[in-house]
């Protein structure tokens, strides 16, 4: 079986691509696969041309209005692996003493001389927010 993780968007879109990548997920849903989407791309889970087939899919979705599409691919193969999605975090998770779903671990304090403010984050719209 093969793992994939997939990040596909429209370069030509403007700032906000989550329309987009909604499109995409869409189709990778419908799809059957198995996966999980992540803040950064989706991990899915099949065979390989079952997978690739579906990657195609989905740039030939964004292809229809955008004239540039970037798409960023990371793939694990492993002959006889099913389930591989759950058991590849499981197995760091047990390394880590933490249940599946033990919360991650905080994130570190603010740099000496920092605000709590320090990080920000722009949202999907553009704006500033404080994290």
């Amino acid at each position: 079986m093969l793992l994939a993780e997939v990040s596909i968007w429209p370069m030509d879109q403007g700032q906000s691509v989550s329309p987009y990548v909604a499109r995409v997920v869409r189709l990778i849903e419908a799809s059957g696969l198995d996966h999980e989407l992540g803040p950064l791309g989706t991990v899915i889970e099949g065979e390989v041309d079952e997978v690739f087939e579906l990657i195609r899919q989905c740039h030939e979705e964004l292809e229809a209005d955008s004239d540039r599409i970037m798409c960023v691919i990371k793939t694990d193969f492993r002959r006889g692996r099913v389930g591989g999605i759950e058991s590849k975090v499981r197995s760091v998770r047990d390394k880590l003493d933490r249940p599946d779903d033990a919360p991650e671990t905080p994130a570190p304090p603010p740099p000496p001389g920092q605000p709590e403010s320090w990080m920000r984050l722009v949202s999907d719209d553009g704006a500033d927010q404080k994290s």
